[in-house]
This record gives C-alpha cells, sequence and structure tokens, in this order.
C-alpha cells in the first residue's frame, strides 16, 4: 500500500535512507559522505511544506519504500514554460527490491502529478547505479540531459 508519510514514519525511512546513502558514498565516495542523510528536524519540515510529498509503501505494517518528491514549475528567456514533479528521492530497501515496490511508488507520484497537471516527472540518477538507471528507463523515462565532470 502507499501512502502518504508521517511523522511516525521517521526512525524506518532513514534506515531506508541510510541504505541508499551509504551506495552513493561506497561509489562516489569523493562526494558522498556516510552519514545519516536527514535528521528529525529536517523530516517534519519536510512534513510541514505543503509544496513536499512523501509517498512511503507499506507492507505488513512494515516501511520498504519511499519517495520524496515536490511539484516545480520552471521557465527561462531560453525554455517554455513547464510544471513537472521533481523526485528527489526514490528509495527501496535492497532486500525488498525487485517486488514493484518502486514501480508503484512511480505511478503514485505520476498520478499526483497528473492531478498536479504537471507535464511530467523528472529525477536525477548517478551513472554508477545502472540498476537504478535500467529501472527508469523500464518505466519509460528518458535521458534529457547528462551533467559531466572534469576533475581538476
Amino acid at each position: 500500500m502507499i501512502r502518504l508519510g508521517k511523522l511516525k514514519d521517521f526512525k524506518k525511512i532513514l534506515i531506508i535512507f541510510k541504505e541508499v546513502q551509504n551506495l552513493h558514498a561506497e561509489n562516489e565516495p569523493e562526494i558522498f559522505k556516510f552519514t545519516d542523510p536527514i535528521n528529525s528536524t529536517s523530516f517534519k519540515e519536510m512534513l510541514k511544506n505543503k509544496e513536499i510529498k512523501i509517498f512511503v509503501s507499506e507492507n505488513n505494517k512494515e516501511i520498504d519504500g519511499f519517495l520524496i518528491g515536490k511539484v516545480i514549475e520552471t521557465e527561462s528567456n531560453l525554455t517554455l514554460p513547464r510544471k513537472l514533479f521533481a523526485i528527489e528521492t526514490l528509495a527501496v530497501l535492497k532486500k525488498s527490491q525487485k517486488k514493484n515496490i518502486g514501480k508503484n511508488l512511480i505511478s503514485t507520484a505520476k498520478s499526483f502529478a497528473n492531478k498536479e497537471k504537471c507535464d511530467g516527472l523528472i529525477l536525477s540518477v548517478w551513472s554508477f547505479n545502472e540498476n537504478a538507471f535500467n529501472f527508469y528507463k523500464h518505466l519509460g523515462f528518458e535521458e534529457k540531459s547528462i551533467k559531466m565532470e572534469l576533475k581538476i
């Protein structure tokens, strides 16, 4: 079952978030730290912020995944106006992957974005994370831009 996140979900979400943070720290140690990626105060602030949506996947009273996102509107002198649902974080417990949890979270975000009259969903994925990249491609996400880095 997918539902909106609640304050009581913090400890379980932190476990999942930390698993993902550690994956990033292992693969990009020059960028990411082994640390708690969020604290309870920040989580409370996100829950209060009407612009941020936290969806959680709950099965048998256990949280096994979550998605954090928000509606953004963009426009510049070079681009047309767009309203998008920006997925900041999507995480599923490693032991719960390949059980349609991520797919269901994306589907919920897509339904929410549709109700908000968004043009689409956007997200970023790190190049080392081939599993996530392939998952998003499988769901129909397309590459729109690629951020590159030159170390000096």
